[in-house]
């Protein structure tokens, strides 16, 4: 099942580092295409561990793809996260599991709503 990772700052992609890293299939969901095209220009991610840089080309697609979204860790900022779900909801899946990591309070009862049957 892959992740997808909605918000792409330090938090989130860490976050997709990591999972990539431990053979996870991971998707970024870029805001436009032209963050999206930065990105791809840009090669993937670097992460930086003790002076090491390591390039990671994890996938990438903007809000507007139309995949499935199974599992979607949401690291937007918290002021952001309900209309960020809003924007999903229609590729979100029955089942889908939705992970809020992210500073602020009261986000979490909104995207409730949003991904509610």
């Amino acid at each position: 099942m892959t992740w997808h990772v909605l918000g792409a700052g330090s938090l989130g992609t860490l976050w997709a580092v990591r999972l990539a890293r431990a053979g996870l299939p991971v998707r970024l969901i870029l805001r436009d295409q032209a963050r999206l095209n930065a990105y791809r220009q840009a090669g993937g991610l670097t992460l930086i561990e003790q002076s090491q840089h390591c390039l990671h080309a994890i996938e990438a697609e903007t809000l507007n793809a139309t995949t499935p979204i199974q599992r979607l860790l949401l690291t937007c900022k918290a002021y952001d996260a309900a209309a960020a779900v809003s924007a999903l909801k229609p590729r979100l899946t029955a089942n889908a599991e939705v992970i809020l990591l992210q500073n602020g309070l009261g986000s979490q009862q909104q995207v409730a709503e949003q991904v509610a049957p």
